[in-house]
């Protein structure tokens, strides 16, 4: 027993040593837990059989005596083991020797390095505040020479500025003068062409006129509110050719003196003249003989009809005229509104039901936007409607239209 616990005492010393190194005690550990477990089982067994067989108890001393063989055995590598180790415990103090040789080295090469680099740093920022402070001065003395240049450009540009703005006005004062003033030469320009070309027409009417053998009177006043002399000249040449039967006249004046002297003696002949104002139409049959002539009068109102727009027509006009045909149609009335689209549309509305086979139409004042307007829709109407027809456009102080059917085609070139 005394064995066994100085055997104890032992094995705890040894565990001690292997504990302090793990790797290599492992082995041993696991012997001494198989030896501890065959003491632990012998010890109970021969508590059990010591009074039972001697011989048993002899075997267990001689295993005992194998045990203890096997423990002197680890001993023995336990001292090898502790040999080993304490070559080791020497390699690592060495090995820390060294690193704390290394360290402290270390420590004052980096102290060095430190200082080195403490001492460049707090030389390149004295440098940096001397270029901060240069630079400073420098961006104070650009910034005030910018500002006396940029204050400089700036009145420079407010000086061109104000004086290419004087500039172009003056340009456009007299961009605007030389238009108005061209304007007035195209106005005179065209104020003397027309003038030209109406004393021409003139000219040509008076020698047209002639030696004629119905027209006798010339007491005609052309021109201003009437018609003019290419409308005069067109109006004698189609009653001289074509010799019409049935006169439809829009507007009441010059063109119905001449209508009247050629009606004078034509019997069957019908001339059907509208007015809308009838004290101009009271005036005109004090100093005017009417044979077989007719003259209504019929108010001129506001209507919306063609194209949806509002046009100035004669009240009752397709009532009036609706139910004849004619052979020859002069108009120059109603009075037109140049706010309108149209003017004198009423005769297109009626167009071609009140046309002859073959007619001839007078159009005055087409040198207005709102008769073009009404010439193109008589011009859609005709095509539309396959009539063949001849037309041109006579230009005096006013323009006149003319439209003739294939028979009198001669008429558009005259």
């Amino acid at each position: 027993m005394k064995k066994g616990k100085t055997m104890m005492k032992k094995g705890k010393n040894i565990q001690e040593i292997i504990y302090n190194n793990e790797e290599i005690a492992k082995t041993f550990l696991q012997k001494l837990d198989s030896i501890e477990e065959s003491i632990y089982g012998i010890k109970d067994g021969f508590f059990r059989m010591q009074n039972e067989h001697i011989q048993e108890i002899k075997n267990n001393n001689n295993n005992l005596l194998s045990l203890f063989s096997q423990i002197n055995k680890l001993a023995e590598q336990l001292n090898l083991i502790s040999k080993e180790n304490k070559n080791l415990y020497d390699n690592i103090n060495e090995l820390n020797n060294s690193i704390i040789h290394a360290l402290v080295e270390g420590k004052k090469y980096v102290e060095i390095e430190y200082n080195n680099l403490k001492s460049d740093i707090y030389g390149f920022k004295e440098s940096l505040e001397k270029h901060e402070n240069y630079m400073k001065e420098k961006e104070l003395t650009l910034t005030q020479t910018g500002n006396e240049l940029i204050n400089e450009l700036t009145n420079s540009f407010h000086m061109m500025e104000s004086d290419i703005r004087n500039t172009v006005e003056y340009v456009d004062n007299t961009q605007k003068y030389i238009v108005k003033k061209i304007e007035k030469i195209s106005d005179c320009f065209f104020s003397v062409s027309r003038t030209v070309k109406e004393n021409n027409w003139a000219n040509v009417f008076n020698n047209t006129i002639t030696d004629s053998k119905w027209f006798s009177s010339i007491s005609l006043s052309p021109g201003r509110w009437g018609a003019g002399y290419a409308f005069l000249y067109l109006l004698f040449k189609a009653l001289e050719f074509s010799k019409p039967q049935s006169i439809l006249e829009l507007g009441l004046g010059e063109t119905t003196k001449i209508i009247l002297q050629y009606m004078q003696g034509k019997t069957g002949a019908f001339h059907h003249v509208i007015e809308q104002d009838q004290e101009w139409g009271k005036e005109f049959l004090k100093n005017n003989f009417v044979n077989n002539s007719v003259i209504k009068i019929l108010e001129a109102k506001n209507i919306v009809s063609y194209d949806n727009t509002e046009t100035s027509q004669y009240e009752g006009f397709s009532r009036e005229v609706g139910q004849h045909k004619y052979d020859l149609i002069c108009v120059d009335g109603p009075k037109a509104i140049p706010t309108q689209k149209y003017s004198r549309v009423d005769i297109a509305l009626l167009i071609p039901s009140i046309l002859s086979e073959d007619f001839v139409i007078l159009f005055d004042d087409v040198n207005r936007t709102g008769e073009r307007n009404t010439i193109e829709i008589i011009n859609k109407i005709l095509r539309e409607n396959n009539i063949k027809y001849n037309s041109a456009i006579y230009r005096g102080d006013k323009d006149t239209y003319i439209i003739a059917s294939e028979k009198y085609k001669f008429l558009a070139s005259v």
